[in-house]
């Protein structure tokens, strides 16, 4: 075995890679955080940090495959894999290469935390009483009040993950928490005399093992260590984020997607989307379990408070346009026409003619009957009206029964959360079928140079709630119901399909012979397949001899049948292909998948992205596959999550992220009605099939471009107004501030260039202005935009940042609303302001700081919340551009009476999504 000073690569760097390590160059406290997505090379980033170190290295991944790249991968640099590397710790290497699973069993990581916060609860009491009675004390405590118990543990376990945080010692030192096992794997790995530690795809750091690698780096120190991720944490997801911060500290270097295909490191693509028609017997259940959901709320939205609160909306309005105080139904209609056209329909439920004087327009539809989508609307509308005196009891019983349904109303509205509806559209037959037709229609288009991949969620049958049996069947979205569906299409199956799972491989039996033979020729371990029959439809399983057979041989024996040609599409769970498999000539991906988090988006559609040495001009199509329900929200909405921030074209010539760049109808939260499914999937698939005009658009995009932010507001059709609007309302509300629950920000990641923040959408009463009574006198929406970022500015440069005294803020207007810039400061400081004016013009919540007005509040932005000190210094400067305001300390009786006010209005909608911007 020769060490690192006898290797050296022996590829040329990408130029995205070249800046990556100039970027690493001038870390000083060796401790490297990398943000890269698939494709971009981050293993041999990392191993080449590895090289400059010259250390010993260990290597941490979370899938066998990954751990084997890492193996491999040496070879780029002129070493021998099987005497530099090794994938375990036995035997002499200068690079072992491993999985995190080593630290501990996943399905038992909560509990192995809980045992060491166990262990800091008792060293705590021991500390006052003796280890002894320590032990004694705890052990009664347990017994005798189990509710205090499992207070304090709780209170330990957060203490824990506080300390990976932050990177201090909870009270005992790291290796002082992990019991015997851990303990002797961290004396085994010491003993190697390892001197770098790689953490790859550090965002699966569980809670355990993070803890086992805070005390392996203790142990090891001076370590230098090293964190690759694809992705970084959305906010549903940042306890994992807190569980590397700690020990890596803040992003050292991060790459987009974007200059990648700029760049020609990965492919460029196009996403798609087709939205299935369920099956019969499926659509029959939801609509049984939508009328069900809709009889058990009826009680509720027929009794009296109910019925005075609703009949108020139609009174007050029509009183309004027969005193023509004002134009009652169209300022109703305009504050909110979903709410007010549900409020039309149940009071024509109800089979009374609406008032004199109350004339809605044709698109209410008043005599429509009463849908699913109304009930929900007016129940949400009704629970967050500041004057609609729900009874306590009622409440209740309509949060009993809307959860029972899987539905949550928030204060930023009606939430879909699992119920038996969602698993009926998830685990559709229809999404194998439309897979089928995808792959049939890419199949005509790109002949012999499809290679396609299905990813699935499952792959055995899991027993479904007994009500969905009979609709669903019992192997409900598993790959092999997907292998049989994508077989019963003539075009796909006539080219070969094979289906790889954790238990094993299947193939269409009409190309089994030739899909056997692929493999059996490829083969150089002794291993080989036949075949035997099975129960799944028009297919074989194949069936491995000669020695051991796990998953990551399937995977190869697959990958040589698409090389071959003896298979063109791929049928695979997302366990086994979703990171760290990679084919360079798959072209075509299908997402059946049933996760939505960015992390799982960015790994598994990177598969597809690879450059094909054979095929350097090919473009990747990214499909999703999703059952869009009136009543059943749920599939809809992981489709338009998996785009949050994912890029891609979006139609008009930009690159973007968001669900809107598949089709301008996905950026309604709302699922499309069934009338518009075949519209939008023709328009979809054509944009698709559209090579030259998606080549087009990433041919406009420069490698060194910026992402900037943009954050949006739903526009005002769509927005829930929660106010009854009396009579005098107009009068009282005039000159009051109405941007603090909204707003938008952007940044960008160039200090050369401005940061950006959009203001789309109307906002305000009927009027549409955007008004704020500043300076004594009414401002125009671009103006109080303009005012605001000011003073976002000015209070973070009195507060925490100086800098941004240097900054000038800019707005423009446009057709949706208002664009506002900052310029004249440096890339942080750029993101600081970004990030501080969508926290303080957005929702309320509960800020330890606020800053109000006669008649509304805003937030203290978290980095000047801190200090005292720091609040009032932000507040003061805010106040010189919105005179009247001061500062209001968290807990106070006004901060408590300021945020429950709030949190019974509805804030407006926001979007938050990313436009790729060349230099100027």
């Amino acid at each position: 075995m020769t060490g690192w000073s006898g290797l050296a690569p022996t590829f040329t760097w990408r130029k995205s890679q070249q800046h990556l390590l100039e970027l690493c160059s001038h870390v000083t406290d060796r401790r490297w955080l990398l943000c890269a997505p698939p494709g971009s090379g981050k293993t041999l980033i990392g191993l080449e940090l590895a090289r400059r170190l010259g250390e010993h290295t260990l290597v941490l991944s979370p899938t066998t495959a990954i751990r084997d790249q890492w193996r491999s991968s040496v070879a780029l640099f002129g070493g021998d894999p099987d005497t530099f590397a090794s994938t375990g710790l036995d035997g002499p290497a200068q690079l072992h290469s491993v999985t995190y699973q080593l630290l501990g069993n996943p399905g038992a990581a909560e509990q192995e935390v809980r045992e060491a916060a166990r262990r800091l609860w008792t060293t705590e009491v021991a500390a006052e009483v003796g280890a002894e009675a320590a032990a004694e004390r705890i052990s009664t405590v347990e017994r005798d009040d189990p509710a205090r118990a499992k207070r304090e543990l709780n209170r330990h376990v957060r203490a824990l993950r506080r300390s990976l945080s932050t990177g201090e010692h909870a009270g005992l030192r790291p290796e002082q928490l992990l019991g015997p096992g851990p303990a002797a794997l961290i004396d085994r790995i010491a003993g190697l005399g390892i001197g770098c530690l790689v953490l790859d795809e550090c965002h699966h750091l569980l809670d355990w093992w993070a803890l086992v690698v805070n005390a392996l780096v203790e142990r090891l120190e001076p370590v230098a260590v090293i964190g690759l991720t694809a992705t970084l944490p959305d906010p549903d997801t940042a306890r994992e984020k807190l569980n590397y911060a700690g020990l890596l500290g803040p992003v050292d270097a991060e790459l987009h997607l974007a200059a990648m295909v700029a760049e020609g490191g990965v492919a460029p693509w196009r996403d798609g989307v087709r939205v299935a028609e369920l099956e019969p017997s499926e659509a029959a259940f939801l609509d049984t379990w939508s009328d069900s959901f809709a009889v058990e709320l009826d009680p509720v939205l027929l009794d009296d408070p109910f019925i005075t609160w609703a009949v108020a909306h139609i009174e007050s309005a029509a009183a309004d346009s027969r005193e023509r105080v004002t134009a009652g139904w169209d300022q109703f209609w305009d504050r909110d026409p979903l709410l007010a056209a549900a409020v039309a329909r149940w009071w024509s439920a109800r089979g009374m003619a609406l008032p004199a004087g109350f004339d809605p327009p044709a698109e209410a539809d008043v005599a429509a009957p009463l849908s699913l989508d109304d009930r929900l609307l007016l129940a949400d509308a009704w629970l967050h009206a500041p004057d609609g005196a729900v009874p306590p009891p009622v409440r209740e019983e309509l949060t009993r029964i809307l959860r029972r349904h899987g539905v949550a109303l928030t204060a930023a509205g009606i939430r879909w959360t699992r119920s038996t509806a969602d698993i009926v559209c998830s685990r559709s037959s229809a999404k194998g079928r439309a897979a089928g037709e995808i792959l049939a229609r890419e199949a005509a288009a790109r002949g012999d140079r499809m290679r396609a991949l299905v990813a699935v969620e499952r792959d055995q049958a899991t027993s479904p709630p007994a009500a969905l049996r009979a609709s669903l069947g019992t192997d409900a979205g598993t790959a092999a119901r997907v292998l049989a569906a994508v077989c019963e299409a003539g075009e796909v199956v006539q080219r070969g399909v094979i289906c790889v799972t954790g238990r094993g491989a299947w193939c269409d039996a009409l190309g089994a012979d030739r899909i056997q033979r692929a493999i059996n020729l490829s083969t150089t371990d002794g291993r080989w397949v036949d075949s035997r029959g099975c129960d799944i439809p028009a297919a074989v399983e194949l069936v491995g001899r000669g020695a051991a057979w796990e998953p990551a041989h399937w995977l190869r024996a697959a990958r040589a049948a698409l090389e071959d040609g003896a298979a063109h599409t791929l049928v695979a769970t997302r366990g086994l292909v979703g990171e760290g498999w990679n084919y360079p000539g798959l072209n075509v991906l299908l997402d059946l998948t049933e996760v939505a988090s960015p992390t799982a988006t960015t790994q598994l559609r990177g598969r597809a992205l690879r450059i094909d040495p054979d095929a350097p001009e090919e473009v990747a199509s990214l499909w999703d596959v999703v059952i869009a329900h009136p009543t059943a929200h749920g599939d809809w909405s992981r489709f338009r999550r998996r785009h949050a921030r994912w890029w891609g074209p979006d139609g008009d010539g930009g690159i973007v992220t968001g669900a809107r760049k598949v089709h301008p109808r996905a950026a309604d939260a709302t699922p499309p009605p069934a009338h518009q499914h075949a519209a939008i999937n023709d328009e979809s698939a054509a944009l698709v099939a559209d090579r030259a005009g998606t080549l087009r658009d990433w041919a406009n995009v420069a490698a060194d471009g910026v992402a900037t932010s943009e954050l949006r507001f739903a526009p005002r059709r769509r927005r829930r107004a929660v106010r009854i609007r009396r009579r005098g309302w107009r009068r009282a509300g005039a000159g009051t501030a109405v941007l603090g629950s909204a707003a938008t920000a952007a940044a960008s990641v160039s200090a050369q260039l401005p940061t950006a923040v959009a203001l789309a959408g109307a906002v305000g009463a009927a009027a549409g202005l955007l008004a704020v009574f500043a300076r004594g006198r009414t401002r125009s929406q671009q103006q109080t935009a303009g005012l605001l970022g000011e003073a976002v500015a000015a209070g973070l440069a009195a507060s925490v940042q100086p800098e941004l005294r240097s900054a000038a803020v800019t707005t423009t207007s446009t057709d949706d609303g208002v664009t506002a810039l900052i310029s004249g400061v440096d890339d942080d400081a750029a993101q600081l302001w970004a990030d501080a004016f969508e926290e303080a013009m957005g929702p309320l919540g509960t800020p330890r700081w606020l800053i109000a007005t006669d008649h509304h509040a805003w937030r203290v932005p978290r980095p000047a919340s801190t200090t005292k000190a720091q609040a009032t210094a932000f507040a003061t400067a805010f106040g010189r551009y919105v005179p009247g305001t001061r500062l209001i300390r968290a807990g106070t009786p006004e901060a408590t009476e300021l945020t429950l006010r709030a949190a019974r209005e509805r804030p407006h909608q926001i979007v938050r999504t990313l436009r790729w911007r060349n230099p100027r």
